[in-house]
């Protein structure tokens, strides 16, 4: 059999060029002996790379040119890519289909002292909780199930007066990050409700009485990256691709964020990995699907997870465009991130 231009009949008797029938199926690629990974990063050079290489090539039968092409689809799949700062294909397939963990094909969390796990805004919240519950035996649920105003008043005074929207809170619903907190801590299997009652759950009790803070760290994180709902109330679109490429974000910090960087722009880095997000995007007459992309990955991810999570610190400036006020947010790396997570992308 002769090999198969791009412009003739796919052999599969589909009656479409192969260009646009079996050769338009192959997305990924590479032969590591010939091109180079900075070479390889859309799928026209992909295809382009694939055309040349059966230009040079002839096939006895359709099994053999499947095999080669085959061939080249897990050499691309291997490659590190550009897009995805430097992890390949078959890298961030692994990613994106397991839970995080502390060790994992992307990253490695080092330990902590003692110290950098105080920074951690939201162990140092979880530790004032379990604590209070320690102390008391229970707290008292609302009606509704939700933490005693009391309490949440406590929290509001202890942690949350000093944000740009901070308002005194007269319930529950009125602190966001109370709400999270009681069900991070339910979710970590710390805290229970039972009659009516917050308690301590066997878990919580003895993590408390040990005063293991490295472990709490751990089963806060994991709880807060695994299991705790990122999109939660929001308002944007959910984008689960957000939580599941949990390590590629950190590593994305890792490579882009080397002190203080405009959230825009990390938030840019990150479509750029992934511009198919677009399609995801709400069409609306405010903003573009990739700035839809980019504020939200700011939002949820830089602060929603990072800054309650010790791996970034961030300051506002407030800059005039036109006659209004602009509020513009930066971000850079806490010691903690930079100092005990480790990377093993070179």
């Amino acid at each position: 059999m002769s090999k198969v231009s791009r412009n003739e009949p796919c052999p599969c008797g589909s009656g479409k060029k192969y260009k646009k029938c079996c050769l338009g199926k192959i997305l990924s690629f590479s032969n590591k002996n010939n091109f180079d990974g900075d070479e390889v990063n859309s799928s026209n050079q992909f295809l382009e790379m694939v055309d040349s290489e059966f230009e040079m090539s002839e096939f006895a039968s359709l099994e053999e040119m499947n095999e080669k092409l085959g061939q080249l689809s897990q050499n691309y799949n291997e490659m590190p890519q550009l897009s995805f700062l430097g992890v390949s294909p078959e890298q961030m397939r692994v990613v994106l289909s397991s839970l995080f963990s502390f060790d994992n094909i992307l990253l490695k969390f080092e330990g902590a002292s003692e110290y950098d796990f105080m920074q951690v805004p939201i162990l140092y919240q979880a530790i004032y909780f379990l604590n209070k519950l320690k102390d008391v035996g229970e707290l008292k649920a609302t009606k509704k199930g939700n933490l005693p105003k009391a309490f949440v008043i406590e929290l509001y005074e202890k942690f949350f007066t000093e944000g740009r929207y901070a308002r005194k809170p007269h319930k529950e619903d009125d602190l966001p990050q109370a709400t999270r907190l009681k069900y991070l801590l339910d979710l970590a299997g710390l805290v229970k409700k039972r009659n009516g009652k917050f308690s301590l759950t066997r878990k919580g009790l003895l993590l408390m009485k040990g005063q293991k803070l490295a472990k709490l760290y751990e089963v806060i994180f994991l709880t807060y990256v695994n299991k705790w709902n990122w999109a939660y109330s929001d308002g944007y679109p959910d984008f689960p691709l957000f939580q599941k490429s949990a390590s590629f974000n950190f590593l994305l910090i890792s490579r882009k964020c080397n002190g203080w960087i405009l959230d825009s722009e990390l938030g840019k880095h990150y479509f750029d990995a992934f511009p198919n997000l677009s399609d995801e995007a709400e069409v609306t007459a405010y903003s573009t699907p990739e700035d839809q992309v980019i504020h939200c990955f700011t939002h949820r991810f830089l602060k929603g997870v990072c800054i309650p999570l010790g791996l970034l610190e961030f300051k506002e400036e407030r800059v005039k465009k036109g006659d209004y006020f602009e509020w513009l947010e930066y971000y850079r790396p806490t010691d903690l991130f930079l100092n005990n997570w480790k990377f093993k992308i070179k």
